[in-house]
């Protein structure tokens, strides 16, 4: 739920003029049918494809003002489902070859892309 209650803040509460980069790495950016595991929940209701949590977030610019976006997807990730709902139109979209939700916490190729993303 971290990427998209940061792309809330950029889109839907102006945040997008303080933020001068936006790192998703493995976010369900445009849902995950995972969350069907748990629609007892609002924020797994909110994260399924075609929520209206979800409609609400991909409308329009998908990478609003002059925030640089970038995004972490892997077919591996087995959490975000379809992996390439991390994906966002107008984002430096990077490809992991194989990684889990989880081992991106750890995968220190990916994290010093990170940085340099961030740095940049």
């Amino acid at each position: 739920m971290g990427g998209l209650v940061s792309l809330w803040y950029l889109k839907q509460l102006g945040g997008a003029q303080y933020v001068r980069h936006l790192a998703s790495i493995a976010g369900a950016n445009h849902g995950t049918t995972y969350a069907s595991a748990c629609l007892v929940y609002v924020t797994c209701q909110q994260m399924y494809p075609g929520s209206s949590f979800i409609t609400t977030l991909s409308a329009g610019d998908e990478t609003p003002g002059s925030t640089k976006y970038g995004t972490w997807y892997s077919p591996c990730d087995g959490i975000i489902i379809p992996y390439t709902s991390t994906v966002l139109s107008g984002a430096t979209n990077n490809y992991v070859a194989c990684q889990t939700h989880i081992g991106y916490l750890t995968d220190t190729v990916t994290l010093a892309q990170i940085r340099s993303f961030l740095a940049s």
